[in-house]
């Protein structure tokens, strides 16, 4: 995010519940990578608030799924009928809960939330493929 700053001017958006993840991410690149990588770090952080949100014609609804994270979040558009489920449900998988910060209770209530949209409603994970919240209903509570 930090390199992304240096390109264009615009801000991080994240949570209060996940700013720890910034404060120490020096450290978890150098966990995962195995070596002390150069690190820009966000400047322009924003935090953000749960609430009804707009972008253009576009509303949204912002929904609490902690479990991955605390600061989980997942970006719901009801009139068009899709979800921004980030790492919290995948096609045929979901978050990790193994972090110190992660949470296998909540991330279990959090997908149990999700599961409650219709069936058809379209899920753009972090990564991965897109999937339908249907097909994920026979997946996602067989992994806890």
């Amino acid at each position: 995010a930090g390199e992304i700053q240096k390109s264009i001017n615009i801000p991080l958006h994240i949570f209060n519940e996940d700013q720890f993840l910034i404060d120490r991410v020096e450290e978890t690149a150098k966990h995962f990578l195995g070596y002390s990588p150069g690190i820009i770090k966000p400047t322009s952080i924003k935090h953000l608030i749960e609430a009804k949100n707009k972008i253009g014609i576009f509303e949204f609804s912002i929904l609490n799924t902690p479990g991955h994270t605390p600061g989980s979040r997942c970006f719901y558009f009801k009139k068009e009928n899709i979800i921004f489920s980030g790492d919290t449900l995948f096609k045929q998988g979901i978050g990790r809960y193994d972090f110190s910060y992660s949470s296998k209770e909540d991330l279990k209530k959090s997908i149990r939330s999700l599961l409650k949209l219709p069936d058809d409603t379209i899920v753009y994970p972090g990564h991965g493929e897109k999937t339908i919240i249907g097909n994920e209903k026979e997946f996602a509570l067989t992994f806890f």
